[in-house]
This record gives structure tokens, sequence and C-alpha cells, in this order.
């Protein structure tokens, strides 16, 4: 399942975050990423990523299916099974459907995690019988 929006990255000219088109070339150890302000707007973004279908440029060798490489990394895990497809699930207090960050998450919010663990406690708590 691909992200809802781009993720944002770090312009290496300006320092400042974009989710548009980018302009990337370098290596997996030192990528450059420039912004469409700095690049320019006439400039030409002939590829779209194949994760979160950007619009991009690379000016190194050889074709890339992806904008960044943290793209590629979610595309390659998601494709070896390494990582299930997000799927909403009810919460087990509110019953409130929620995609988790986790798979085996349960919890739509951290109040009703809490909730959950109060309600736990006061089922354990064991009764004081007076002799």
């Amino acid at each position: 399942m691909r992200p809802v929006a781009p993720p944002s990255l770090v312009c290496t000219n300006c320092g400042s975050h974009t989710t548009g088109p980018i302009l990337r070339w370098g290596s997996r150890r030192r990528e450059h990423i420039i912004c469409e302000v700095c690049c320019g707007t006439g400039h030409d973004f002939p590829s779209c990523c194949g994760w979160c279908e950007r619009r991009f440029h690379y000016s190194g060798q050889g074709r890339r299916r992806y904008c960044t490489e943290q793209c590629r990394r979610h595309a390659a895990a998601l494709r070896t099974g390494r990582v299930a497809p997000p799927v909403e699930v009810p919460c087990a207090v509110c019953a409130t459907p929620f995609i988790g960050r986790r798979a085996d998450a349960i919890y739509c919010s951290p109040s009703c995690r809490q909730l959950a663990y109060r309600r736990r406690r006061a089922e354990e708590a064991p009764v004081l019988v007076g002799t």
C-alpha cells in the first residue's frame, strides 16, 4: 500500500522541506536532492516514483524507478513480504477503525491503551475479606 502523501525530503541546496517534484543524483551513500524551487520551474520531470508517485528526474547512470532510496526500500519490503500491507482494524477499547503503525497494534491511541490497562487492573484487584 502506498503512502497517502509523499514523504517530506530536505533539499540539499536550500535546506527546505519539499513533497513536490525533485531532481536527484548521486549514489546511495551520497545522494543529492534538489527541490523544484532550486532547480527551476522549466525543468522536465520525466519519471514518476514507483512507491510514492512523486515526479522526479534522476541524472545518474541508468533508469531509476524510485525517487529516493527510502522509497526503494519500502517497495522492496512490501514486494518480498517482509512487511504486510496496512490493514484497517477496530480499536479493542472504543471500536474506532484505525491503521496501526505496527501489524500487531490493537489500540488506536495511548489513551485507549491506558484505559484497557486500568480495566485489566480493576478486574485483577484482590478482594479483601475481613476475618
